[in-house]
Protein backbone atom coordinates (compact mmCIF):
# COMPACT_ATOMS: atom_id res chain seq x y z
CA UNK A 1 0.00 0.00 0.00
CA UNK A 2 1.02 3.63 -0.02
CA UNK A 3 -0.27 6.90 1.32
CA UNK A 4 0.40 10.44 1.84
CA UNK A 5 0.30 12.16 4.95
CA UNK A 6 0.07 16.31 5.15
CA UNK A 7 -1.02 18.82 7.66
CA UNK A 8 -1.78 22.43 7.91
CA UNK A 9 1.15 23.11 10.70
CA UNK A 10 4.23 21.81 8.54
CA UNK A 11 5.49 22.95 5.09
CA UNK A 12 6.30 19.31 3.78
CA UNK A 13 4.36 16.11 3.62
CA UNK A 14 5.21 12.75 3.69
CA UNK A 15 4.93 9.93 1.34
CA UNK A 16 5.16 6.31 2.40
CA UNK A 17 5.01 2.41 0.82
CA UNK A 18 4.59 -0.78 2.83
CA UNK A 19 3.77 -4.50 1.83
CA UNK A 20 3.18 -7.62 3.84
CA UNK A 21 4.68 -10.72 3.20
CA UNK A 22 6.16 -13.83 5.06
CA UNK A 23 9.21 -13.63 6.54
CA UNK A 24 11.15 -15.90 3.68
CA UNK A 25 9.27 -13.37 0.93
CA UNK A 26 10.70 -10.08 2.72
CA UNK A 27 13.71 -9.93 0.45
CA UNK A 28 11.42 -10.18 -2.36
CA UNK A 29 8.85 -7.97 -0.88
CA UNK A 30 11.48 -5.38 -0.29
CA UNK A 31 12.89 -5.81 -3.75
CA UNK A 32 9.58 -5.02 -5.37
CA UNK A 33 8.88 -2.10 -3.20
CA UNK A 34 11.88 -0.57 -4.74
CA UNK A 35 11.38 -1.17 -7.99
CA UNK A 36 7.54 0.58 -7.98
CA UNK A 37 9.11 3.82 -5.96
CA UNK A 38 11.92 3.71 -9.32
CA UNK A 39 9.08 3.53 -11.38
CA UNK A 40 7.26 6.00 -10.08
CA UNK A 41 10.00 8.66 -9.78
CA UNK A 42 10.70 8.16 -13.55
CA UNK A 43 7.35 7.73 -14.94
CA UNK A 44 5.20 9.46 -12.73
CA UNK A 45 1.83 7.40 -11.79
CA UNK A 46 -0.91 7.14 -14.86
CA UNK A 47 -4.06 8.46 -15.12
CA UNK A 48 -5.80 4.91 -13.98
CA UNK A 49 -3.79 4.71 -11.26
CA UNK A 50 -4.53 8.55 -9.67
CA UNK A 51 -8.14 7.76 -10.57
CA UNK A 52 -7.84 4.47 -8.19
CA UNK A 53 -6.30 6.84 -5.34
CA UNK A 54 -9.08 9.16 -5.68
CA UNK A 55 -11.42 7.10 -5.72
CA UNK A 56 -10.32 4.72 -2.73
CA UNK A 57 -9.31 8.57 -0.90
CA UNK A 58 -13.30 9.60 -1.13
CA UNK A 59 -14.30 6.49 0.39
CA UNK A 60 -11.77 6.29 3.16
CA UNK A 61 -12.66 9.80 3.45
CA UNK A 62 -16.45 9.01 3.93
CA UNK A 63 -16.39 6.35 5.84
CA UNK A 64 -13.92 8.19 8.63
CA UNK A 65 -16.53 11.00 8.59
CA UNK A 66 -19.21 8.62 9.70
CA UNK A 67 -17.66 7.81 12.99
CA UNK A 68 -17.97 10.27 15.54
CA UNK A 69 -14.30 9.68 17.23
CA UNK A 70 -12.66 10.35 13.60
CA UNK A 71 -15.04 13.57 12.77
CA UNK A 72 -14.55 15.02 16.33
CA UNK A 73 -10.87 14.57 15.29
CA UNK A 74 -11.36 16.45 12.12
CA UNK A 75 -13.10 19.42 13.55
CA UNK A 76 -10.56 20.00 16.22
CA UNK A 77 -7.75 20.04 13.64
CA UNK A 78 -9.85 22.52 11.58
CA UNK A 79 -9.52 25.04 14.71
CA UNK A 80 -5.48 25.34 14.83
CA UNK A 81 -5.44 25.41 10.83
Amino acid sequence: GAGIAVSSFEARSQFFIQASAASNNAEKALSSLQDELERALAEGFSATELARAKAIWIERRKTSLRAEKSFAAILAQGLFS
